[in-house]
Parts: C-alpha cells; structure tokens; sequence
C-alpha cells in the first residue's frame, strides 16, 4: 500500500462516523471512518478518483468520482450500491460534470454541477428509494433542474 500524503475530513454525521478523501500520491481514495477503522470506498466507475462528502446517520454516503475522461459524476451509496447522479445540464469535459457534496436521513441529496461553460450552480434533489432506482434508473436530476428552475422564478 502506497503512503497517504493527504487526507481531508469532509462530512460527520450525527453518530460521530467521519468521511472524507486521502490521496495516496496516484490516485484521490474516499474514506469511512468509524470507531477507530477506516475504509476506503472507491466509487468502481472512478477510474481517475473518488471523493466522499456526506454521510447521514443511516450510513448511505455520498460524493463523487472522476471518471476516466476527467469529467466528475455525482453518486450515492446505499448500503453498498453505488448510483451514478448526473445532473442533465452538466458538462461532460475534463473539469465539468455533477458533485454530490452531502445527503440526509430523507435521502435528499444537495450538490452543485459545471456546465459546459464553466459555470457552476447548485441543485437538491431527492434520491428514489433503491426499489425505485431499479426500476427507472438515477434519473433523479431531471426533477432537479424544474425544481431549481421553480425556485428561480418566485
């Protein structure tokens, strides 16, 4: 195992479990740490990283993964099912895409994107059921964009 050169606590949930990112000088790992044991999660589409933002007392995480064309993806994980979220008006370039960047016990998710421009906007969105997932896919960003687009025009 390589040497952590970097490590960044970037969430807490309300049972003490930290997680966060560390970077082992190849390759951006994200974390769990809880009563004294640390685990690493790897989102398995993130070719070139992974980064963990959230953690909500249910244990499911969230964060995002680079993927191998260097455009970022959104994800959740519910009890060890990663779900890609990708929110429709991201960009798909090195630099651009979705970051989930925290998740709560209603599994609602808050984040921000980079279009295509290079401008960057927040979103929140609320996570199906993982029976729902299943079913029809993440397409849980689609209701983000009119729920944001309705908050824009009150």
């Amino acid at each position: 195992m390589r040497p952590v050169l970097t490590t960044q606590a970037l969430g807490v949930n309300d049972l003490g479990t930290i997680v966060g990112t560390f970077y082992d000088g190849t390759l951006t790992h994200g974390f769990v740490y809880s009563a004294s044991t640390y685990t690493q999660m790897d989102d398995p589409l993130g070719a070139e990283g992974t980064v963990t933002t959230g953690i909500n007392s249910l244990g499911d995480t969230a964060g995002y993964y680079t993927d191998g064309g260097g455009a970022t993806h959104g994800f959740v994980d519910l009890n060890g099912t990663y779900y890609s979220v990708d929110d429709p008006n991201a960009g798909g370039a090195p630099g651009q895409g979705t970051e989930v960047l925290g998740i709560n016990d209603e599994l609602q998710i808050v984040g921000q994107f980079t279009d295509s421009n290079g401008a960057t906007s927040g979103f929140s969105a609320e996570v199906p059921e993982p029976a729902t997932i299943a079913l029809f896919g993440l397409g849980v960003l689609g209701a983000v964009s009119l729920r944001r687009r309705r908050a824009l025009a009150v």
